[in-house]
């Protein structure tokens, strides 16, 4: 592409995304935003959605989830999923923090650069927990292994100023790849 092109295509997506910016509205919690028309926000920034599960649930599930602190068989009373970055660092904290006594895990389903492993064995390390990696590529779906390898190749693509322009312009190229997430 010409670099006038390019520079002109930089200049709306900027404008647009500062546009965008100042209009969306985003909840506190979930991150919803204003987009959807039925979502409405307290004073406070909070969804409808929040707004009542925090007044009406949060507090029981919380007693229900502190039920199982002890009750385990054997050594563990709950597992958590960790990569060593920090939210999955933060969440297995935390969980030691409420007097769990969790397992850490990842899963090898083929894709993650083993220095994924070896950050989250550290992490847990420090937090003095149990730490496991389970395979699951044979329990995976053909769909879902693509959608893998779409995903690593994303992230191993050399071009940066592709991987800029894919990303500004929402990396429509990459619908269908996998959110880590749906493995669970």
């Amino acid at each position: 592409m010409n670099k006038r092109i390019i520079d002109f295509l930089d200049f709306i997506i900027s404008n647009t995304q500062n546009y965008i910016k100042s209009q969306i509205q985003i909840c506190k919690k979930c991150i919803n935003i204003n987009e959807n028309l039925y979502i409405t926000y307290n004073k406070a920034g909070y969804c409808r959605t929040c707004e009542l599960y925090l007044k009406n649930y949060i507090n029981k599930e919380l007693k229900l989830f502190k039920s199982f602190i002890g009750s385990g068989i054997g050594k563990y009373d709950i597992m958590v999923a960790l990569l060593g970055g920090k939210d999955s660092s933060a969440t297995l904290y935390q969980i030691k923090q409420m007097g769990f006594t969790p397992l850490a895990y990842t899963f090898n389903h083929g894709y993650f650069h083993p220095y994924i492993y070896k950050r989250a064995k550290s992490v847990a390390k420090k937090l003095n927990v149990d730490y496991k990696i389970i395979p699951i590529r044979k329990y995976l779906t053909k769909r879902i292994l693509k959608r893998f390898q779409r995903l690593a190749d994303m992230y191993l693509r050399n071009n940066e100023k592709e991987f800029k322009m894919d990303y500004k312009c929402g990396r429509f190229k990459y619908r269908g790849v996998v959110r880590p997430c749906w493995v669970c």
